[in-house]
């Protein structure tokens, strides 16, 4: 039986390859929209990928719709690796500490779209989510894997970087790859246990510490059960976690409920909770109505005031009504000022416009220049 694997889709931006590794000799055959501005450099990037793997023999197919080097690059990993090839891509980016202040909005993006990939590192968010779970097929899980990992090591991201890896076990693979890469932030899914995290966390740490990564990789755990809820304050205060959020649907879909208010409130409370306790920060989940602006801002004021630190988007242009939400105007952060200043100089409680100021009203103070100052 032929050795055949493929990767990749027409779609633009992308480019579909055909891997099939039964031929006696090396045989690529190259179509593209672009070929007579950029097909020399096309068959340069397929030959220095083949070349990298030890790739001497098979005939590959590549269909180019536009697909930058690094997107063609992980599909002929993706369609050799589907062929049976035994290949792996042993650079590692041991990476440098990103300073993370803000996380009011976490964008996802499904990993194994190119265009939406390639266009997260322009998108106005605090945080972008390169996911491998929720939005890719099971039949596509290492094209999206490759992919996202082709991606962290080529672009240059100005928001914090986060992967949502799969469950155990093809959870494991995931990380094998995306720890090679300078990603900031592992979202891991469905986490129930505290034991549950902490074999997570131990895969984290054999992978950095064979990678010698001269960083270690935040954890965002994802509450997703009721399970997940009751041991949310064990999970939270793993010294690796740095915020807490959870995903609506499937905790809903466990308890047999339906979205709403209501239906979550117990969920955000435990939560805001368990995080607050533990010194992190609790992170909302997706407002699904991309066309509801006035329901997403409704929403957003109300787990503001809840106390939470940020809130997942499904589109970029939600961003901009959830960031307004959480910056303070300059009449509230000169106002905070005033009270941290006079604070400052009493050494304790003291009186501010009439009204007495305490440690609670200072910190809540305090909060609010650190958010005008991240704008």
């Amino acid at each position: 039986m032929d050795k055949i694997g493929v990767s990749g889709s027409e779609e633009k931006g992308d480019c579909y390859v055909e891997v099939n590794l039964d031929s006696k000799e090396l045989k690529i055959d190259i179509q593209s929209k672009v070929q007579k501005l950029y097909g020399e450099a096309i068959r340069e990037t397929v030959e220095k990928t083949l070349k990298k793997f030890g790739i001497k023999n098979g005939i590959i197919t590549v269909s180019d719709k536009g697909a930058y080097d690094f997107v063609i690059s992980a599909r002929i990993e993706s369609a050799l690796l589907k062929a049976g090839a035994k290949i792996e891509n042993d650079f590692i980016d041991r990476g440098k500490e990103k300073e993370t202040k803000l996380r009011r909005t976490r964008l996802y993006l499904p990993g194994n779209n190119p265009k939406l990939v390639f266009d997260g590192s322009i998108f106005d968010c605090d945080c972008v989510i390169l996911d491998l779970e929720d939005s890719v097929s099971m039949d596509n899980k290492i094209d999206a894997r490759i992919l996202v990992r082709n991606a962290l090591f080529k672009l240059k991201y100005k928001q914090e970087t986060m992967v949502r890896i799969n469950p155990l076990p093809l959870g494991k693979e995931d990380l094998k790859e995306i720890l090679k890469t300078n990603v900031d932030t592992i979202l891991i899914p469905k986490v129930g246990t505290g034991k549950e995290l902490e074999e997570v966390i131990k895969i984290i740490d054999k992978y950095e510490s064979e990678y010698k990564k001269d960083k270690k990789v935040k954890i965002i755990p994802i509450i997703e059960t009721a399970l997940g809820l009751e041991n949310a304050f064990e999970i939270a205060s793993h010294g690796r976690v740095v915020a807490l959020t959870f995903g609506a649907e499937d905790y809903l879909a466990d308890l047999g409920g339906q979205r709403n208010y209501e239906s979550l409130f117990y969920l955000r409370s435990g939560i805001l909770n368990a995080a607050k306790a533990c010194k992190k920060q609790a992170l909302d989940t997706v407002f699904p109505d991309i066309n509801d602006e006035k329901g997403l801002e409704e929403e957003t004021k109300l787990i503001k005031n809840m106390g939470y630190d940020g809130k997942g988007i499904i589109h970029p242009r939600q961003a901009e009504i959830i960031h307004k939400v959480f910056t303070p105007s300059t009449e509230e952060y000169i106002k905070a000022k005033k009270i941290v200043d006079a604070f400052e100089k009493s050494k304790g409680v003291v009186a501010v416009d009439g009204r007495m100021v305490d440690l609670p009203v200072v910190k809540r103070a305090q909060k609010i220049i650190d958010l005008y100052g991240g704008r």
